[in-house]
């Protein structure tokens, strides 16, 4: 009796390396399976290794390629690895004064007075 539906999927080395490279891309795996005219349930049976090391393989690269430039003098790439691997953060102040240096003055007219009333009170 002759077989019925599509013939059994062969892997070959030329999908196994397009499914890690979409993967790494960021595809999704539906996405892949459409691409290479499979099933997700056939792209997850015969390509399982390439899917799980696709992702973590662009990322060793991309991760090698800022710790070289960061270790060339970038220092772009030094600050966004020293503030996303060190917990190390920029940190920004800003003082607001008046004429010559001088103090801001506020003049409080009827909702200043009420609030001048207010902090005045959680100041006690």
């Amino acid at each position: 009796m002759k077989r019925r539906g599509r013939p059994p999927h062969e892997k070959t080395t030329e999908n196994a390396e397009r499914v890690e490279a979409l993967c790494a891309y960021g595809m999704d795996h539906v996405t892949i399976a459409a691409m290479l005219d499979i099933s997700h349930d056939t792209l997850t049976k015969y390509y399982r290794a390439e899917l799980d090391i696709g992702k973590s393989k662009v990322v060793e690269q991309v991760a090698n390629s800022l710790k070289r430039n960061a270790m060339n003098g970038d220092v772009q790439a030094q600050k966004f690895f020293l503030s996303s691997r060190a917990g190390w953060a920029e940190k920004q102040t800003q003082e607001i004064t008046g004429k010559d240096g001088e103090a801001v003055k506020i003049e409080h007219g009827i909702a200043g007075q009420r609030v001048k009333s207010l902090l005045d009170q959680i100041a006690k």
